[in-house]
C-alpha cells in the first residue's frame, strides 16, 4: 500500500507465481480387491514413485486413516491394514493419496464378501386356516435357524406381536387362532425375518367353512299390467332361515321402504305406484339379506291399454365386422311406416347374440336425433339359449325421447361392452349383419310396440 500525508491510499496487487516445473507422485496400482470373507482377507500394498515429493496423508472421503493404525510406510511402500478394510462396506472404497505438490492419485478398493451366509427354513412353508369357530387352531411352525436368529414375522407392512400373535419355544413357533380369525377369506402371507440370509414366507389358506342358510322369496316371478283398471300390489312371501331383510333394489336403485313396498311380518308388498313407474319389460327386484345368497324377483311389466301402435320397421348394419372385438356396435334407423305418430316410450329394438364368457356388459348410445340420454340399453339372459344367442340388448326410449312422426325416423347408434373388455365373437351372432354397411331393413332386430312385436323374427 501506498501512504500519503492525506486522502486515501492506494495498493498495487502483485500476483506471485512460480513456473517452476512440478513433479506429480503416482501410486501402483491404482485399484486393487479386498474380501471381507475371514479367511481371503489380506493387506493392500501400493508402491509410491514419489518424484520428489512426500506422501502427507490418505484420505477416504472427509476421514483421514491413521498412519501406524489403518496404513504403514516403510520407504515407497504403503501397506493398508486388513483390519482397516475390514470395516469397510461391501462397494468401492476411494482411498485418496495425499501428496506434497501435485495432482493427488487415488486407489480404488472393491470391497467384496465371499463368506457363504447359510439360509434359515421353516416348516410348512403352507397352511389352511378355517374361520368357523369350531375348526379354528394354531398353525405351528418348525424354524431350521441355521445359525440365525428369528428377528420378527410379518404380513406385509405389519409386524405380528410377540405373544399375542405368536409365541416361540425353542424352535417351534405357533402363529394364534385369534390372530388368523381376523384375517380375511383368501391368502395371508406371513414373513418370517430372521437376522441374515433369504427370508422365507408361510402362505396361509384363510378360509370359512361355516354354513350359511340362504333366504328365500315365492314367487320368483310376477306380472305387472300398467293399464290403470288392471294394476295391482305384488306379494311376496319370504322364507328368512335366520337372516333379515335389509334392502330391496332395482339395480342400483334401492326402493324406499313404506314407500315402494312394505313389510308385514313374512310378507313383502311391491306398491303398484312403483311398478307403474316402471318401462315395459323386465324389472328384476333384488332382495337384499343380511347373510346368503340374495334372491330376485322378476316382474314382467306389460301394458294392455288399448292403443294404435302404428306400424314400425327396423334397419340395421353393424359398425364393425371383425369377427373376435371387444365392443359390438349396432347401428339403427328406426323407421314409422304407419300413418300416425308412435310415442317412442313404447318401443323396443332387441338384439340377439352370445355373451362368450359371462361377465357384467355396459350399454353406451354415441348419438341419436332423440338424444343419447334418452335412450336405455337392458341386458336380457335367455332362461334357455337360443342358436346364436343366449343373450339379447333390449333398446328403449325414455318419455323425453318425444314420439315418431308418421313417415319419420330416427337413427341410434350403440355399443356394448364387458366390464372386463375381454371380446365377444360376434359372426354367429343371431341379429350379427355380416355383410352389409349401411342402413338395410333387419328382420333380425325385432321391434315392439307397447308389448307387441310389430316387425322382425325372433330367434
Amino acid at each position: 500500500m501506498f501512504d500519503f500525508s492525506a486522502g486515501s491510499d492506494p495498493a498495487l496487487a502483485i500476483s506471485v507465481v512460480d513456473t517452476s516445473s512440478v513433479s506429480n507422485s503416482s501410486i501402483t496400482p491404482t485399484s486393487a480387491t479386498f474380501d471381507k470373507k475371514t479367511a481371503n482377507q489380506a493387506v493392500v500394498t501400493v508402491t509410491l514413485p514419489l518424484n520428489g515429493n512426500t506422501l502427507s496423508a490418505i484420505k477416504n472421503g472427509a476421514a483421514t486413516l491413521v498412519s501406524g493404525t489403518d496404513y504403514t510406510v516403510s520407504g515407497s511402500t504403503v501397506t493398508i491394514k486388513k483390519a482397516y478394510l475390514a470395516a469397510q462396506a461391501i462397494g468401492t472404497t476411494s482411498l485418496l493419496f495425499d501428496f506434497s505438490a501435485g495432482i493427488d492419485p487415488a486407489l480404488a478398493i472393491s470391497v467384496v464378501d465371499t463368506t457363504s451366509v447359510a439360509n434359515s427354513a421353516i416348516t410348512p412353508t403352507s397352511a389352511t386356516f378355517d374361520k368357523k369357530t369350531a375348526n379354528q387352531a394354531d398353525v405351528t411352525v418348525t424354524l431350521t435357524l441355521n445359525g440365525n436368529t428369528l428377528s420378527a414375522i410379518k404380513n406385509g407392512a405389519a409386524t405380528l406381536v410377540s405373544g399375542t400373535d405368536y409365541t416361540v419355544s425353542g424352535s417351534t413357533v405357533t402363529i394364534k387362532k385369534a390372530y388368523l380369525a381376523a384375517q380375511a377369506i383368501g391368502t395371508t402371507s406371513l414373513l418370517f425375518d430372521f437376522s441374515a440370509g433369504i427370508d422365507p414366507a408361510l402362505a396361509i389358506s384363510v378360509v370359512d367353512t361355516t354354513s350359511v342358510a340362504n333366504s328365500a322369496i315365492t314367487p320368483t316371478s310376477a306380472t305387472f299390467d300398467k293399464k290403470t283398471a288392471n294394476q295391482a300390489d305384488v306379494t311376496v312371501t319370504l322364507t328368512l332361515n335366520g337372516n333379515t331383510l335389509s334392502a330391496i333394489k332395482n339395480g342400483a336403485a334401492t326402493l324406499v321402504s313404506g314407500t315402494d313396498y312394505t313389510v308385514s311380518g313374512s310378507t313383502v308388498t311391491i306398491k303398484k305406484a312403483y311398478l307403474a313407474a316402471q318401462a315395459v319389460g323386465t324389472t328384476s327386484l333384488l332382495f337384499d339379506f343380511s347373510a346368503g345368497i340374495d334372491p330376485t324377483l322378476t316382474v314382467s311389466v306389460v301394458d294392455t291399454t288399448t292403443v294404435t301402435p302404428g306400424a314400425v320397421k327396423t334397419q340395421m348394419y353393424n359398425g364393425s365386422l371383425t369377427a373376435s372385438l371387444n365392443t359390438i356396435n349396432p347401428r339403427f334407423k328406426l323407421v314409422n311406416t304407419g300413418t300416425s305418430a308412435v310415442a317412442l316410450s313404447n318401443v323396443k329394438i332387441r338384439y340377439y347374440y352370445t355373451i362368450d364368457g359371462e361377465k357384467a356388459q355396459s350399454f353406451f348410445c354415441d348419438w341419436s336425433q332423440v338424444g343419447g340420454n334418452n335412450v336405455t340399453g337392458t341386458f336380457v339372459k335367455l332362461t334357455t339359449a337360443k342358436t346364436g344367442a343366449d343373450y339379447y340388448l333390449e333398446i328403449g326410449f325414455t318419455s323425453g325421447a318425444g314420439s315418431l312422426a308418421a313417415g319419420q325416423s330416427i337413427d341410434i347408434q350403440t355399443r356394448f361392452a364387458k366390464n372386463d373388455w375381454t371380446n365377444y365373437t360376434q359372426t354367429g351372432d343371431y341379429s350379427f349383419d355380416a355383410t352389409d354397411t349401411n342402413y338395410v331393413d333387419w328382420t333380425k332386430a325385432p321391434t315392439y310396440v307397447s308389448g307387441s312385436l310389430q316387425w322382425g323374427i325372433e330367434p
